[in-house]
């Protein structure tokens, strides 16, 4: 019997190439008639990290720092589905293809692991940053490693 892919977990930087990686995403998505759910992680700092940073700036500046980049995660992430929907099949309405919007804080590559579990994901999409066609980068390396389901890989440009 065929594995069915119903649910795709689209994990996203929100950076340049995000479009480029969400299209696989969505390609599969209308393929397979799944629902997509976009993961944006905004990476928890060090100790060293925020020991520097509050150290130069004052206690509690990272901590609002990082408060601000999830709120503006949170709105400007579904914005963006809306958006590279519309460009991808314009008579479509986004959100029968996007299921959910998760915005997350943590380990980049340990809070993909967890959500591709929580989210009922049955494949995740997410873009790879390697030094070469033969190389991935560290969190796409522990994704495809550690993850349960199937990991497509995008190569960026």
């Amino acid at each position: 019997m065929l594995p069915k892919i119903e649910t795709i977990l689209y994990c996203t930087g929100m950076g340049p190439n995000s479009r480029h990686i969400f299209r696989y995403a969505y390609l599969m998505a209308k393929r397979l008639d799944a629902g997509i759910v976009a993961l944006h992680v905004i990476e928890t700092p060090s100790h060293r990290h925020r020991a520097l940073v509050e150290g130069y700036s004052g206690k509690g500046t990272l901590t609002e720092l990082l408060e601000r980049a999830k709120q503006e995660a949170a709105t400007a992430l579904p914005r963006r589905m809306e958006e590279f929907c519309k460009l991808e099949s314009p008579d479509d309405d986004w959100r029968e293809i996007i299921a959910d919007v998760v915005v997350a804080e943590g380990h980049v590559a340990d809070e993909i692991l967890r959500r591709a579990t929580t989210t009922g994901a049955d494949a995740v999409v997410l873009g790879v940053h390697g030094e070469s066609s033969f190389t991935l980068g560290s969190t796409a390396r522990h994704v495809v490693r550690e993850c349960p389901i199937p990991v497509l890989t995008v190569r960026v440009p």
